[in-house]
């Protein structure tokens, strides 16, 4: 209902006359279903707080996320500010407003104070998502990837086989190697990795990879924390440069995408190519020669060399247990279970049944034991909280990748 706070001038009335059978009316404000109406209302909710400077909210169309203010005190004082705000420009906030939340559902997030993850009801709907069958279905498949891509470390890389579908000059096939890249990136998004808000007072280290054949990748990373991923395909020049070349780009690129979370601050960027750590290095190459006088100018990068083997931050989020291939005769070895479980006496249980069990249907060890007639009679499932889990000698199985 925010868009009838908006009026519209004499010219647009006639435009927006709607003609009825006992008469023709004109909209004296602003109705919804218009084309414009989203991004002039958009423009609006901006204009409202723009002389908020620092303090003001994040509104998105009629969302508004408010989470500012170092004390209580201070949260409350700006909150009044924005409600004044509102009500000078003719608009009330509704009933369904939620306030003084520890953790909240932000279009599409879950977020809270640690971080934020997609929506576990989102997750399950895409887990749900069977094979596309024709092109328009495999551009719907990655338009959804695409709004979670932040959560996916490594995602170019990993659906490059169904992307390459995309192209003019390729025949539509789903064969074998398009269902295993449809199935791993499923099993990435069962993990919901959560990522954390950035601190601009702290210094960010960038791991940037471009060892994959396909696409260049890299994370942003702050006190040891997850705050955001990039990744994106090499393009066919690309694809030719060195592995220096590559590893340089990659870093330009993720440099370009976390700009305004490391504008102004102290970059390191970590890389297994000792030369490039070197302030003094030539480059032959007059394009690398650009790239690094940009990362220089632009972010005041430095490089930081570690080893190799070492460098496991940018190849598939190395602190979080994803593509772990385990053997099925050490899986005793990764069980983690949880026994008399009382959900009534401990409300701060880190985790809940609807994550267990989509981890559970990803995690290999636990589904190559349902398959094994060995494990029959050690495996079962029983209903908690509503959501169906699977038990192993009488406990929640709980996967690798929820094991903190």
């Amino acid at each position: 209902m925010g868009y009838l706070s908006i009026p519209v001038n004499d010219a647009t009335r006639k435009i927006l006359t709607i003609v009825m059978p006992f008469g023709a009316y004109e909209c004296l404000t602003l109705p919804m279903g218009v084309m414009p109406a989203t991004d002039l209302f958009q423009a609006r909710m901006v204009h409202v707080f723009a002389d908020m400077d620092e303090r003001r909210p994040y509104p998105y169309i009629d969302d508004i996320l408010h989470f500012k203010g170092d004390t209580f005190e201070e949260h409350l004082a700006i909150l009044n500010e924005i409600l004044q705000l509102l009500i000078a420009c003719g608009m009330q906030v509704s009933d369904k407003s939620r306030f003084c939340q520890s953790s909240l559902e932000f279009l599409g997030f879950q977020l809270d104070r640690t971080g934020y993850r997609p929506l576990p009801s989102r997750v399950e709907a895409i887990l749900r998502i069977k094979p596309p069958s024709n092109i328009k279905q495999v551009r719907g498949f990655l338009g959804v990837i695409n709004f979670i891509k932040n959560h996916i470390p490594n995602r170019a890389a990993i659906i490059e086989p169904i992307t390459r579908l995309t192209r003019r000059d390729v025949k539509f096939v789903w064969g074998e190697e398009q269902q295993q890249a449809f199935e791993k990136v499923k099993a990435v998004i069962s993990e919901s990795i959560m990522l954390t808000y950035p601190n601009p007072n702290r210094p960010f280290d960038i791991y940037p990879d471009a060892s994959s054949k396909y696409a260049m990748g890299a994370l942003l990373v702050q006190d040891g924390k997850v705050i955001s991923t990039f990744s994106r395909k090499f393009n066919d020049a690309q694809l030719k440069y060195t592995v220096t070349g590559q590893e340089l780009l990659a870093a330009a690129e993720a440099c370009k995408h976390f700009a305004q979370m490391i504008h102004g601050c102290e970059v390191r960027i970590h890389t297994d190519h000792q030369n490039l750590t070197h302030q003094d290095t030539v480059h032959v190459n007059l394009r690398e020669q650009r790239t690094r006088i940009f990362l220089d100018s632009e972010f005041g990068a430095t490089f930081v060399h570690i080893a190799g083997e070492k460098n496991t931050g940018a190849d598939g989020l190395s602190r979080l247990p994803m593509f772990d291939d385990v053997p099925a005769d050490t899986a005793e070895h990764h069980l983690f279970a949880i026994n008399n479980l009382d959900r009534n006496t401990n409300e701060d249980f880190p985790l809940d049944m609807m994550q267990i069990r989509i981890a559970q249907a990803a995690d290999k060890v636990l589904q190559q034991r349902i398959k094994s007639d060995r494990y029959r009679d050690k495996i079962s499932t029983i209903n908690i909280d509503g959501h169906d889990v699977t038990t192993f000698n009488g406990r929640v199985w709980v996967p690798t990748s929820l094991q903190q």
